[in-house]
């Protein structure tokens, strides 16, 4: 027999469904049963309506992640693009100008910022300073690299703000998703622990005879793979352990114990 993971949240979507599927199969050729767990699955029908709800919902959501990440990329690409013109500013503001602290004053001393919302800091208070000073004669030479600058951080804020209602988008239908799995999830646990306490041999039991069920779940975004096989449960064991000098010691126990 092989062992069961018991773990269906490493399963991806697809493994999932195909996994929930094959235990309304399971539900309904044992609905006659004297065992049925009616007391947890009362209607099947029911039950099958929230793995279409599921069904549903991985679709859309499975397209925004596709989505989310091209606006990801797009963000990136535009962040890349400000770090470039802040670098060619920042060489040329020294040349406009001998003030010690004109980098300071611009928000540009030290390193620029490697994170996208510190750059997003740094940029706007960079152009809100230019704002105080563009008028003056010194900084005539440095107008096309602001006005560029500006069309630039404002192409980032339009990409980060994009992005951002897409990844909320997405989160949200990833949390209804979630919550739907650990719905689906719990009633399937409960027929398991139930079906096992009346059925302790393990026999009949169609999730030890099923793909999903045997392995990490065909479709494990965790690592999944074969699990090993293990030998036959064997019965009367014993654990001695020693205590020199004095007599040993007898337990009994079950290293084969059944568990869910």
């Amino acid at each position: 027999m092989s062992m069961h993971t018991r773990k269906p949240y490493k399963l991806d979507y697809n493994s999932y469904l195909t996994w929930m599927r094959e235990f309304v199969k399971w539900l309904t050729a044992r609905a006659g049963d004297a065992d049925y767990p009616l007391h947890i699955i009362p209607s099947i029908a029911a039950f099958e309506d929230l793995i279409d709800q599921f069904e549903a919902i991985a679709g859309p959501y499975k397209n925004l992640i596709t989505v989310a990440n091209a606006k990801n990329k797009l963000y990136t690409a535009t962040f890349e693009s400000l770090s470039d013109k802040l670098v060619q500013i920042k060489l040329a503001l020294v040349t406009v100008t001998d003030d010690p602290d004109i980098l300071a004053l611009f928000d540009l001393a030290g390193k620029l910022p490697k994170d996208r919302d510190d750059m997003y800091m740094t940029v706007q208070n960079c152009l809100n300073y230019w704002a105080t000073v563009s008028g003056e004669a010194m900084f005539a030479p440095m107008i096309p690299d602001f006005d560029a600058l500006q069309t630039l951080f404002d192409d980032f804020v339009a990409a980060r703000e994009v992005y951002f209602n897409t990844d909320n988008e997405r989160e949200t239908k990833q949390n209804e998703l979630l919550a739907l799995k650990e719905q689906i999830n719990e009633i399937e646990r409960d027929c398991f622990q139930w079906y096992r306490s009346r059925h302790t041999d393990g026999k009949d039991e169609w999730w030890t005879g099923t793909e999903w069920g045997t392995t990490g779940g065909g479709g494990d975004d965790e690592g999944g793979g074969e699990l090993p096989e293990i030998p036959e449960k064997p019965t009367g064991l014993t654990v001695v352990l020693k205590m020199s000098p004095s007599p040993f010691m007898l337990i009994s126990c079950d290293p084969y114990g059944e568990h869910s």
